[in-house]
């Protein structure tokens, strides 16, 4: 190879390794410029102290825009001073914000349980009070409804985010647990009456839908390659299946109810592929 060539090559190497400096700087300020950004987004205000936040729960009822933004304050407000988690439930703030996902027009659909979804570990975070609080608003059964209608739905991020608020609110609280698996209906009243108690008679009839146990297998089996869903739906079924709530129990742990149901001939067979861990 002639020293021209040599020299042309030379200069070819070095404007490229430039031109490749410069894109690196490029994209590294760009990258700085990013950051700025959310670190300005994220300190150019402070979300309102949480007796505000609750006021503003409050008032959003009936909003569904409102009602989301109340909520993005709460998780704000949460994050940054968590201590304040206990003064949420002392002031009715588990009740308000039942209160405003029930009432038309959000009735517990749509955006406002997404954003719902996102807050609720927050609010749940080391406290069983906020957890037994959301439970008489009424909030266990609509979330199973949403995880059955996203499933049914094949809607990918409504079913990953019920999934995060089962385990949210299911998490080291036994009544939440078995209002979610629901095992059981309604008392047999009427059937007894007329079979006069026979023992081939239950107690209690079949739940109207399933619960969230068969619900969470059947999101498994429906989004096989997503590992959000394959996450969160085999942590809902595990908190579901633990029995971690440290409370002395008068009676059976649901936990250990769901479990026994899971081992059962009829109910086994759908735990076994590719979840031997869950069980």
């Amino acid at each position: 190879m002639c020293s021209s060539d040599l020299r042309n090559r030379r200069e070819a190497e070095e404007d490229d390794a430039a031109i490749k400096e410069e894109e690196d700087d490029e994209q590294a300020k760009a990258r700085a410029d990013r950051e700025g950004e959310l670190d300005d987004a994220a300190g150019s205000d402070e979300p309102p102290e949480m007796l505000d936040v609750i006021e503003q729960i409050e008032e959003a009822k009936g909003d569904v825009a409102a009602l989301v933004a109340a909520m993005s304050d709460l998780y704000r407000r949460l994050r940054l001073t968590p201590k304040d988690r206990d003064l949420f439930s002392d002031f009715e703030g588990c009740a308000h914000l039942c209160s405003g996902l029930a009432a038309a027009p959000v009735e517990w659909k749509g955006e406002a349980m997404l954003a719902f979804c996102k807050v609720v570990p927050e609010i749940c975070r080391t406290s069983n009070l906020n957890r037994g609080a959301l439970r008489e608003g009424g909030v266990i059964e609509p979330l199973v409804t949403m995880l059955r209608e996203a499933v049914t739905a094949e809607d990918e991020v409504s079913t990953a985010a019920a999934c995060v608020g089962i385990t949210a609110l299911c998490t080291a609280n036994d009544g939440n647990k078995k209002d979610a698996a629901k095992l059981r209906g309604d008392f047999n009243d009427e059937e007894l009456a007329v079979t006069n108690a026979d023992y081939n008679t239950p107690l209690f009839k079949a739940p109207e839908g399933g619960g969230a146990l068969d619900i969470l297998l059947e999101a498994l089996a429906t989004f096989p390659k997503s590992i959000t869903v394959q996450t969160q739906a085999c942590g809902a079924l595990r908190t579901l299946l633990c029995d971690d709530d440290t409370r002395q129990a008068s009676c059976v742990p649901s936990a250990v109810e769901n479990r026994e149901r899971a081992v059962k001939d009829e109910f086994f067979p759908a735990y076994r592929p590719d979840r031997k861990s869950v069980v």
